[in-house]
Parts: C-alpha cells; sequence; structure tokens
C-alpha cells in the first residue's frame, strides 16, 4: 500500500532533481542560449517546488492511501529510469552537447506530465486545478524545448 502524502512526496522529489538538472547544466554550457534556457527551466522548477511543498503542507496530515494494481503503478513510475540514481554531475560526463541535455529535459518534461494527469485522479477535487496548472506549465516547458531543439538544428 501506498499513501498519497508519499507520492507527493517523491513528485516533489523529482521537481528538485529536475532543479538541480537544469541549474548544473545552466551553470556547465559555454552557449548562450542554453545557459538562458536552463536557467529558465531551473527557475520554473523552483516554482513548482514551491507550489508543490503548499500542496502537501494543505494535506494537513491527511492521505489517502492506494492498495492493488495502482498502488503497483505508482510505485513503478517513482522508480523511473531518469530518477533510480539522480546526479547532475553524471548526466553531464555522458552528454555530447547542449542538444543531448534538451532531450533529457524533454523527457524529464514528459514524465512530470505523466506523473501529474496520473495524480489529478486521486487529488480532492479542490486541489485538481493546482495540478492541471501544473501540467500545462510542463506542457509549455515541451514546447520551448522543442523550438530551441529545432532552432538549433536548423
Amino acid at each position: 500500500m501506498i499513501r498519497l502524502e508519499t507520492i507527493l512526496e517523491i513528485g516533489l522529489e523529482k521537481e528538485k532533481a529536475r532543479q538541480s538538472f537544469y541549474k548544473c547544466m545552466a551553470e556547465q554550457t559555454d552557449q548562450e542560449a542554453f545557459k538562458v534556457l536552463f536557467t529558465k527551466l531551473s527557475d520554473w522548477e523552483k516554482g513548482h517546488v514551491k507550489v508543490f511543498e503548499q500542496f502537501k503542507s494543505s494535506l494537513g496530515g491527511q492521505s489517502v492511501p492506494l492498495d492493488g494494481e495502482m498502488a503497483d503503478y505508482f510505485e513503478a513510475m517513482i522508480e523511473g529510469r531518469f530518477y533510480d540514481q539522480m546526479d547532475s554531475d553524471a548526466f553531464l560526463k555522458d552528454l555530447d552537447s547542449p542538444l543531448d541535455a534538451v532531450e533529457i529535459a524533454i523527457s524529464f518534461e514528459k514524465d512530470a506530465i505523466l506523473f501529474f494527469m496520473e495524480l489529478l485522479s486521486h487529488v480532492h477535487a479542490s486541489a485538481k486545478p493546482v495540478i492541471q496548472k501544473l501540467i500545462e506549465e510542463e506542457r509549455q516547458h515541451i514546447v520551448y524545448l522543442i523550438k530551441l531543439k529545432h532552432q538549433f538544428k536548423s
């Protein structure tokens, strides 16, 4: 059995990991366009961390247990390949170009959308607008990343 509170904590950790990754990439790249991109993404994720923290504290200790297949599903999402041993420095060693980092960033954002979409069906109706706003922001991040990717490929 997994509790909604645990899922939210993992979601918060994923947001922090993405923020750390983007910040590290901004510091490591010498290309100004990518520095701007990753700084912006880091700032956006920092905002998401604040929203997640407020949302989690608004539960007031209440949590909804999830059993069976749904618990298994969330545990599988939590153990996603991008987050098993998240380390920005390790990612940097494997990147051949900033465009590789953009590809990873797109994957992170897609993962966030999937996580939030699944979370939607397990939160109180009053919390749904917060989650929907996060989904829309993650979609905007993907659009931004894809546009930048195409710009630099051309």
